[in-house]
């Protein structure tokens, strides 16, 4: 009952009701292009049903308590603190300005904490509008309802839309950009060009660690601009370019504003930082390393070829044995494993595009390539939630797009992208029921294969700590020494003395609330 396969049974049953049912491949019936705005409507219900499910009702499955704080989240906190009060602080090297900028309203109208968490909560719905936009451009809407409905029954997504850090926005803004390289593959127009690119700019300026994704799809529209008559080859380069400067302006900007001019440390040095947990580095060859550090925005472009032969060397040196740790596999097994089935059958289903719609197929797949090489990376030498969810969005684009292949294989110049209308509700409707566990099965949030995540209260701790209450003796855990600590309670006394220590979820007993007091 709880196995993978009642649910392809499904899936592969409303794929033949649609073959049956598609308009004959001699003579198909043309389909005309939807309205943009019923288009943007569509996309927007998608992105608030995703955020509802992933923010609302599923953590209560998946997170012990229905809470989840990042370990770092004094540093997230120390580093709002700082720039609302305009307290000269060190920006933490992990955190990206441009969301630390994107938070900064919010945190003076609803404190520190409401901010972090809030905004993951509004960054759940961004990035299901990624999510069903990519899918939906590659493959239809049955594509991007499919993507959105098992992104939200992957427990990853839960995790981040109740993480009070900047792993939610910069990763919402990772799967936005990336749906905007997806429209370069598929129409190379001068709009989808500058869609693309500016997708393509967002993920470099949106944080460091994106500096391997954002610079392939960089390359992507690149391509996606050369390919075409040469006649209007000029001004697909020049909207490429343009486009791309204006987000290295964009990133500069967003490092001045939150470090005074000082350089951030860029895509090496994080790189570097990760990678001493499974290798030494110490040794005096190594050093140069840190000599060839890039930052988007920031570094000079002419340090870019340098800096990707670092990271090349960085990566050889791993050792193989660090795939073989404890939390690797243990993590392998309950957040990655599951899913290889049902993306084997996607991957399958969607081979027939290369022939069919090759422009289509790219859009679907070629982003993602980065993103299932940060899978590979995080689950075979530091498996944390936070680091694993950005590879994670490829999983529900390529089932989304397979799924939708799957159905309209013989759909002649639809070539899947379009189903019929009865088939499209049955294939929607029974999934969301298997989403939901009203269906017994593989994608319910009580299935016996999913492992909840333990939470560790820190953000109570601390939000108890600056309004003077006093913690829960069995929630209360040890907020963390030191400088990062001491700051963020400091900043969230400035929120006490305004009345705005707002948060929209606890697992803290209501009497024991500080604001009930």
């Amino acid at each position: 009952m709880w196995s993978v396969w009642p649910t392809l049974t499904a899936i592969a049953l409303c794929a033949l009701w649609a073959r049956r049912t598609q308009p004959n491949p001699a003579s198909p019936t043309p389909v005309r292009s939807p309205p943009l705005g019923l288009e943007l409507l569509i996309a927007a219900a998608f992105a608030c049903l995703f955020a509802v499910l992933t923010g609302l009702h599923f953590p209560k499955y998946h997170i012990i308590g229905g809470d989840y704080s990042e370990i770092d989240v004094a540093g997230y906190c120390r580093s709002l603190g700082s720039l609302r009060d305009a307290v000269p602080t060190d920006w933490g090297a992990k955190h990206s300005p441009l969301a630390g900028l994107l938070l900064l309203i919010p945190t003076r109208e609803l404190g520190i904490l409401g901010a972090l968490t809030g905004g993951a909560l509004v960054s759940g719905g961004v990035m299901g509008l990624g999510i069903y936009s990519w899918a939906r451009i590659a493959g239809g809407r049955v594509a991007g309802a499919c993507a959105v409905l098992l992104a939200a029954a992957n427990q990853t997504f839960v995790w981040l839309a109740r993480s009070p850090s900047f792993y939610p926005e910069t990763t919402a803004l990772c799967v936005l950009g990336a749906a905007g390289v997806a429209a370069a593959l598929r129409w190379r127009t001068v709009p989808a060009l500058l869609v693309g690119a500016g997708g393509a700019g967002l993920i470099l300026a949106a944080d460091v660690r994106f500096f391997t994704v954002g610079l392939w799809c960089a390359g992507l529209v690149g391509i996606s601009a050369g390919i075409g008559p040469v006649r209007g080859l000029p001004a697909r380069l020049l909207c490429v370019l343009g486009t791309l400067a204006l987000s290295w302006w964009v990133a500069g900007l967003a490092h001045t504003a939150v470090m005074g001019g000082r350089p951030p440390a860029g895509v090496v040095l994080q790189a570097l930082g990760y990678l001493k947990e499974v290798r030494d580095f110490s040794e005096p060859e190594h050093h140069t390393l840190m000599a060839t550090d890039f930052a988007w925005g920031v570094s000079p472009i002419a340090s870019l070829p340098d800096a990707l032969r670092s990271l090349a060397i960085m990566a050889a040196l791993v050792p193989a044995s660090a795939s073989a740790g404890a939390t690797e596999r243990a993590a392998r097994e309950a957040w990655l494993t599951p899913w290889l089935i049902p993306l084997a059958f996607a991957s399958v289903a969607a081979a027939p595009m290369i022939r069919r719609r090759p422009s289509a197929w790219l859009a679907a797949f070629a982003p993602t390539i980065p993103l299932l090489l940060n899978l590979y990376v995080v689950f075979h030498t530091f498996a944390q939630p936070t680091y694993f969810t950005l590879g994670m969005t490829a999983l529900p684009v390529m089932l989304g797009v397979g799924i939708a292949a799957a159905g309209g294989a013989a759909g002649g110049a639809a070539g899947g992208e379009h189903w019929p209308v009865k088939p499209s509700i049955g294939l929607i409707g029974l999934l969301t029921l298997a989403v939901l566990g009203v269906i017994p099965g593989f994608l319910s949030p009580v299935a016996p294969w999913r492992v909840p995540y333990m939470d560790r209260n820190r953000v109570y701790d601390a939000y108890a700590r600056a309004s003077g209450g006093t913690p829960v003796p069995t929630l209360a855990r040890e907020w963390p020494d030191g400088e990062d600590g001491e700051e963020c309670v400091n900043a969230l006394k400035v929120d006490a003395l305004q009345q705005h220590l707002w948060m929209p979820w606890t697992d803290a007993p209501r009497e024991a609330h500080p604001r009930a007091k």
